[in-house]
């Protein structure tokens, strides 16, 4: 038989940003368990496991409860993603667009605009590998990154529901 039990989830600020972060990594498009592995979480001792996607047996004690990180976080519709819009930041996209055109030994239209072919995550990924935006691409990233994380933080539950089985 199984009965349900409140819990009250660890309040110890390591403890949820290590949660926080294992959400954030979690929610990334590309990211795919049974390929980079889960995690997962003790909420009362307040421990993160990592557990291989090919693992023959779990990190954790048999002893303890261990649930998905993603069940220690209100979802409600909620994308804990860190990927960069880069509409939105102000990057001299201009100026790394006509670059990397010139690395691809094309010119601007006769008009003065980018060309239609060209995708604005080419120019990023182009601008990455630049001595001259990289440091700037990377800064947003992290911004981008360390914003996810507060706000997965914030979203962690303070109490969940456990099951118990007697």
């Amino acid at each position: 038989m199984t009965t349900k039990n409140m819990i009250q989830v660890c309040k110890d600020d390591d403890f949820r940003n290590e949660v926080a972060k294992a959400i954030v990594t979690e929610a990334d498009p590309g990211y795919i368990r049974s390929f980079r592995g889960s995690q997962y979480a003790d909420p009362i001792e307040g421990k993160v496991y990592f557990k291989e996607p090919q693992a023959a047996w779990n990190p954790w004690s048999d002893n303890i409860s261990v649930v998905s990180v993603d069940y220690l976080v209100r979802h409600d519709g909620n994308d804990f993603a860190d990927t960069v819009d880069w509409d939105i930041p102000d990057i001299p996209y201009r100026d790394m667009a006509i670059a990397y055109l010139s690395s691809e030994e094309e010119e601007l239209e006769d008009n003065g605009d980018i060309p239609e072919w060209v995708k604005r995550n080419d120019v990023i990924a182009f601008a990455r590998e630049s001595e001259h935006w990289k440091k700037l691409i990377e800064a947003i990233e992290e911004t981008s990154h360390s914003e996810a994380v507060s706000f997965a933080k914030g979203e962690i539950l303070d109490e969940i529901e456990l099951d118990d089985e007697l």
